[in-house]
């Protein structure tokens, strides 16, 4: 027998390699073997070793059976190019051309390159697109069903829902058309990555990730975020009113870019009125395609065994919705917990009949196992949505897919679960592991009670001749020691930062929890989750000391924390921390004048926010930070005369703010960043005198403060800004309105409200003279200006002794400095000599301001028009 031309059977081996019918290994091995025997074909070869499939052998033959694809510029390459010319056959069966009927033009646009997918009912082809030289997959319905009335509006179906179902998890349809032959067919984006189902096979590859270890908890992690990302899309199919009914993990497509593609709508399902209760953007979605003629039969049942719900499976249509969809999600999120990929009902290996009769069992839970009874390390939250949402009742299950998508985010951002109750112990570590504050006065004691009889004991044990029963002792008591007194500390901080007139005793308990800390870390100084304890406590500290008005000291604490983590290993625990200390030492660097260097602040914490983003693309927590330090950016750039970036990068903010607002996951700082957003850019949109844009703002703001339940004393403080700016907006004008001095009046009487709570706090001094200032700004655009009067020498009486303080913020000195200045317009107005004195003691105000920060630009602006009103 005549030996096989090498290059004959090297054309095979690299189609089957291209059309993933072969791996690598498989493909060398077959090679070596035909080395040693070259009258064999390759394909037979890998045959042979079971590396290959008979229709896959059939198809290779017929493929390198097929003449080289002609140019275009022949008579022959442009008889094909009119049509779709197919350049590979599937599977054995032989290649077709096909010309376009004559009025229709929509095939001239593909050309097919090579097959690619097959399924049931169609095929799936990489084409070539034309008019856009693009790769496409083109879908065509299978020759033996073209006949079929059924099968066509299935598969028409099947396009249009494709088409206008628009959302960034749905694959994308370009064009529909049909051959000349009346065969329909479409195109739509091609996909280039890797199924769920191949995903999963990985993520339970032994010699890839070892069940349960670092590895395989970050890769599953991984998938779930894709999981989310097919509920969300999910979620808004069904608020059109369509079911997919056939969700599995080999039709969720995983791009190589993040992408994550929800396919095959082969058997959706038009529920008219399913949309009732949701709010839509867009309209319920009413397929042409379909009528009576192609309605799914009763008892029929359609869909993939295992991931199929138990009504589908008996084919129970009438009482299908959304439900049955989050059944299929459930099932897949069952095979993500599994070690192995297999049906979550058990017996997939039996005949179809047998697998439908199981999952058809009516109140039966156990129809599936649980996925902890397969493998211990399943982590129970994760196991209890898997079955919350595989609930054999569809009442049980989850009412929606955004609500099965809320709990998997819950469980990423390590937050309980809406099905599950975590166990005292593991909702005490979750505490220590979410926060490191302060604790109340008893508490600590005892905890730092514990610490002192722990060393004490050790040194007697020590002399006792016991010293290393007592070091283990020691050690064993030392982190518990640490584990209560963080855990108590953040309770305590929470419930005492509520009770008026502590605020001094809060800022004793936490400075005596960081002496302790120093104390602990000089006996174990390289334990680096210790050093980050004691930062996370300096920064407490330096947090209270800052809103006691305590700024230089406030410096000091920020310094000592952010020292004792720059040296510390890359860990992301480090860095968080490092991010966090650094945003907060602007705030304090800003207060006190420091421009630049709270925008060299701001920038090192962009890099490090940037890198824990990039790593941890789920996380929503780092997304919060990013726009944390943005406001706290927009200040700076204010405050430097940056008026236009601040204003554009504050619109941003409120727009994040907005967005986080509709998830059912929010933080408990979130209300009170996004009033506070909305105070901020208020205030900068009046200060740069566009006033429309401002009372927008600035009555959103509003609207949000007062809707807020919590009772938040934040919240309050900001609303009391809100209303007293948005009274402004109306005095800067030379206008007011009795609704203008209702919104004046509210906001002074908060604020004394809150200062008779909390008397030591100088921010609420500082709002409260700002409100008097106003309002007599009012009075003097009412042509009151005795009454305004009276109102700037309160206001000047309250800020006065706080902006003579040697660590006066900036704010507060701009403040007096602005009352003086109003002063001198209403003793002017009043023909009052004293009038240009003020005008004279503002400017000398504004200029301190100046020598402490010569980049603060407002004080500049303000300087500049307080001296040209004290010319006579």
């Amino acid at each position: 027998m005549a030996p096989i031309p090498s290059d004959r059977n090297l054309q095979v081996g690299i189609l089957a390699l291209q059309l993933g019918y072969i791996n690598r290994d498989q493909l060398i091995q077959a090679m070596q073997h035909w080395l040693l025997n070259r009258q064999e074909h390759l394909e037979d070869i890998l045959q042979a070793q079971n590396a290959l499939r008979p229709d896959a052998c059939a198809a290779l033959r017929t493929l390198v059976q097929q003449p080289p694809a002609m140019s275009a510029d022949s008579p022959a390459g442009n008889s094909m190019a009119s049509g779709i010319s197919a350049g590979a056959a599937w599977q054995g069966e032989p290649t077709t051309s096909y010309q376009p009927a004559a009025d229709d033009d929509s095939t001239q646009r593909f050309r097919v390159l090579r097959p690619h997918a097959r399924g049931g009912l169609g095929q799936v082809s990489v084409a070539n697109d034309r008019e856009l030289n693009r790769e496409v997959a083109l879908k065509e319905i299978l020759e033996k069903f073209a006949g079929d009335e059924g099968s066509r509006q299935r598969f028409l179906l099947e396009a249009e829902v494709t088409g206008r179902l628009e959302h960034p998890s749905i694959v994308p349809v370009y064009s529909l058309g049909q051959f000349a032959d009346g065969r329909p067919f479409y195109a739509m984006r091609f996909i280039r990555g890797n199924t769920l189902s191949e995903a999963i096979a990985r993520l339970h590859d032994r010699q890839q990730f070892p069940p349960a270890s670092p590895g395989w908890n970050r890769e599953l992690r991984l998938l779930i975020g894709r999981l989310i990302a097919v509920c969300n899309a999910m979620e808004y199919a069904h608020s059109r009113g369509i079911l997919h009914r056939d969700l599995k993990p080999h039709n969720i497509m995983l791009g190589k870019y993040g992408e994550t593609l929800v396919v095959d709508w082969g058997l959706a399902k038009s529920m008219a009125g399913m949309e009732h209760g949701l709010v839509l953007t867009e309209g319920p979605l009413k397929p042409q395609s379909s009528d009576d003629s192609t309605a799914t039969q009763q008892g029929a049942g359609m869909g993939t065994p295992g991931f199929m719900s138990p009504e589908q499976a008996e084919g129970r249509w009438d009482v299908l919705d959304r439900q049955s969809d989050v059944y299929s999600l459930g099932a897949i999120l069952y095979c993500l917990l599994g070690l192995d990929i297999r049906l979550p009902v058990e017996g997939q290996k039996e005949i179809l009949a047998k697998v439908l009769k199981r999952i058809r069992k009516k109140d039966n839970p156990g129809a599936f196992s649980s996925p902890g009874t397969r493998k211990a390390f399943v982590p129970k939250g994760l196991e209890a949505i898997t079955l919350k949402a595989m609930a054999i009742q569809p009442a049980q299950r989850y009412p929606t897919a955004h609500a099965l998508a809320d709990d998997l985010e819950r469980w990423l951002a390590d937050e309980p679960v809406s099905v599950y109750r975590d166990p005292w112990a593991d909702r005490y570590l979750r505490t220590i592991r979410r926060h490191k504050a302060a604790c109340i006065t008893g508490l600590a004691l005892v905890s730092m009670a514990l610490i002192g009889l722990t060393i004490t004991s050790t040194v007697i044990s020590a002399k006792n001749g016991q010293l290393q029963e007592a070091r283990q002792q020691a050690d064993a008591n030392f982190f518990q020691a640490r584990a209560i007194i963080l855990a108590v500390l953040d309770q305590a901080e929470r419930e005492l930062s509520k009770l008026p007139g502590l605020e001094h005793p809060r800022l004793n308990i936490t400075r005596y929890a960081a002496e302790l800390f120093h104390e602990l870390h000089t006996r174990k100084p390289t334990d680096v989750f210790l050093t980050v304890d004691l930062a996370e406590v300096m920064r407490t500290l330096a947090n209270l000391q800052r809103l006691s008005g305590k700024n230089e000291e406030a410096a000091e604490s920020y310094r000592e924390a952010i020292g004792l983590v720059e040296e510390l290993s890359d860990e992301i625990k480090v860095r968080e921390c490092q991010h966090y200390l650094l945003v907060d030492q602007a705030a304090n660097q800003r207060a006190m004048g420091q421009l630049r260097k709270a925008e060299g602040s701001l920038e090192r914490a962009t890099i490090l926010i940037a890198d824990l983003m990039a790593a941890n693309p789920l996380d929503s927590g780092y997304r919060r930070a990013r726009v944390q330090l943005d406001a706290e950016l927009v200040e700076v750039q204010n405050d430097l005369g940056k008026t236009e970036e601040a204003l554009e990068l504050g619109k941003t903010c409120l727009t994040y703010w907005g967005e986080l607002a509709g998830t059912a996951n929010p933080d408990a700082m979130d209300a009170i960043y996004r009033v506070m957003a909305h105070a901020t850019q208020g205030k900068m949109l009046l200060d740069a005198k566009q006033i429309e844009e401002a009372r927008q703002v600035l009555r959103a703001g509003i609207s949000l403060a007062r809707a807020d339940t919590t009772g938040s004393r934040d919240i309050r403080s900001f609303l009391y800004c809100l209303l007293r700016d948005l009274a402004k907006t109306e005095a800067v004008q030379g206008q007011t309105s009795p609704q203008d001095r209702a919104l004046i009046e509210e906001s002074i009487t908060g604020l004394r409200a809150l200062l008779t709570d909390f008397p030591r706090t100088p921010l609420y001094q500082e709002y409260l003279a700002t409100a008097l200032n106003i309002r007599g700004e009012i009075a003097l655009a009412s042509k009151t200006p005795e009454q305004a009067l009276a109102d700037f020498q309160a206001a000047i009486e309250i800020i006065q002794p706080l902006a003579a303080d040697l660590s006066a913020t900036i704010s507060e000195i701009e403040v007096l400095a602005d009352c003086l200045v109003n002063a001198g317009r209403a003793e002017r107005g009043l023909s009052k000599p004293a009038a240009t004195a003020r005008f004279i003691e503002a400017v000398k105000t504004y200029n301190s301001i100046l020598q402490r920060s010569s980049d603060y630009a407002p004080a500049r602006r303000k300087a500049r028009e307080a001296s040209l009103l004290a010319k006579p």
